[in-house]
């Protein structure tokens, strides 16, 4: 059984005599495990409660509906509340049994691909918020009215599609 089928910390061992590069498994000790798990776990609580608060006062708060920059903040959160209640899960699983899946390989495909869209959709989404805060500090006494509703749901619309390509490259056969 190779390493790829049963990942483990790999020890490497270069020599100066070839260029060969010799893998070592040893199995990760139970207090890595624990470790990692109550990191990770934590990391995706953390996660999904702070997006979730963010999404929550967005959504209720009149006040905070009314700024075209809140949008913005409000998909971010929202790419950002998906990795966390979504992907995160299944990758703490995945640390967790080293890599034993369970679930098949369609839904690890269909997880891979929901991942690499969030997170694009998390990076455009941060792109997108960049342009905004460009845009109101150079054009102060323009940007109320160069950035409307339409124009921030057209911005946060292309941040999101503009995410699908990567994702689809899961499925294409690019990832695995």
């Amino acid at each position: 059984m190779d390493s790829f089928e049963n990942p483990r910390i790999l020890l490497f061992n270069f020599t100066t005599e070839s260029t060969l590069l010799e893998f070592s498994t040893q199995p990760t000790p139970w207090w890595v495990k624990f470790l990692q798990g109550v990191a990770t776990i934590l990391l995706a609580l953390g996660t999904v409660f702070g997006n979730f608060l963010v999404i929550f006062a967005v959504v209720n708060e009149r006040r905070l509906r009314s700024r075209v920059t809140n949008m913005f903040i409000s998909s971010l959160a929202c790419a950002d509340f998906l990795i966390g209640s979504v992907v995160l899960p299944f990758a703490i699983y995945d640390l967790l049994t080293e890599g034993y899946w369970i679930f098949g390989s369609d839904w690890c495909d269909v997880w891979h691909a929901f991942d690499v869209l969030c997170s694009t959709a998390s990076i455009t989404n941060l792109c997108v918020i960049a342009v905004d805060r460009f845009w109101a500090i150079t054009k102060p006494m323009s940007y109320q009215r160069r950035i409307s509703r339409k124009i921030a749901l057209g911005m946060i619309g292309v941040a999101w599609t503009s995410s699908a390509p990567y994702r689809s490259l899961v499925f294409g056969g690019g990832g695995s």
